[in-house]
């Protein structure tokens, strides 16, 4: 395999058996490297087919500094190995842009914030956790210490780059949902919800799983006469929770403009009823 273009030292472009254009990456992989010259394959850590409606964004790689380049490629492996998971290749380009922007903006001694720190750092614990990991990596290398907003941000270029993400756009909207909805829950009830709680914890999947299905107009399935029985005692039994589900219904149905079913609304008072029940037993 040859070198076809020299980003920087770190990667290159190349060609594979099936004449794809493909990046591959890997430290010193083209280090005093020309066109033309053997691509050694002993230094590739990463390898992919370039996206060709996207052929110009891999030019940043020209414009990043090949350290950040080579930071942000650490915190994908480390993210992959943590979740069990391959990452979506446009990572390796949103990542290393995002980490070059945040870094530029602290050292001209401007703020980095994330709108949604709070949303991010307790719906997704595991992807947050990674963003935190990130930043140790970041000042390890560069001794500068990003703010722990950052780690948020990382934690969303991670989550949209999942297999099955819905993409940034819809991720943002699904977390900003998911917070609202708990909102609606909290005053519905005049209490603070406890977000440390398994049964919130539960809740907070359940919803995300929710938004990211109706967002796509998917229902659940496998309606049954039980869930028919189970819906009418629950009705019965917790008339304040149906009240509550059905403003959290009216809302989802007027965000998404969907209809929320019987069998939604049910799973729906089982997860709140939980959360209240635990809440009413610690007071």
């Amino acid at each position: 395999m040859e070198v076809k273009k020299v980003f920087n030292n770190n990667v290159v472009m190349s060609m594979n058996e099936k004449n794809e254009e493909i990046i591959a990456m890997g430290k010193g992989i083209g280090f005093n490297k020309r066109v033309g010259d053997d691509l050694e394959l002993e230094k590739v850590e990463k390898v992919f087919v370039m996206d060709s409606s996207k052929k110009s964004d891999y030019e940043i790689y020209h414009k990043i500094d090949p350290v950040i380049v080579e930071i942000a490629t650490d915190i994908i492996k480390y993210a992959q190995g943590v979740l069990g998971s391959r990452l979506n290749n446009n990572i390796y380009l949103t990542l290393p842009d995002h980490l070059d922007f945040a870094i530029n903006r602290i050292q001209k001694g401007l703020e980095v914030t994330s709108p949604l720190y709070w949303e991010v750092k307790n719906f997704y614990t595991v992807e947050f956790m990674i963003g935190e990991k990130a930043l140790e990596l970041i000042y390890q290398r560069l001794e500068l210490a990003l703010p722990e907003h950052e780690a948020a941000a990382i934690a969303l270029h991670i989550i949209n780059a999942k297999v099955d993400s819905p993409g940034m756009d819809q991720t943002i909207e699904v977390i900003e949902m998911v917070q609202d909805i708990l909102d609606i829950v909290s005053y519905f009830y005049g209490i603070q919800l406890d977000s440390s709680s398994f049964h919130y914890s539960r809740f907070v999947t359940h919803l995300r799983y929710l938004v990211i299905r109706l967002y796509d107009h998917k229902t659940v399935g496998n309606h049954s006469d039980s869930d028919d029985f189970l819906y009418g005692q629950m009705v019965k039994k917790y008339p304040r929770v149906r009240a509550c589900v059905e403003k959290v219904a009216a809302y989802i149905e007027q965000k998404l403009e969907v209809t929320i079913g019987q069998e939604e609304k049910l799973y729906l008072m089982i997860h709140i009823q939980r959360v209240i029940s635990q809440l009413e037993n610690e007071e």
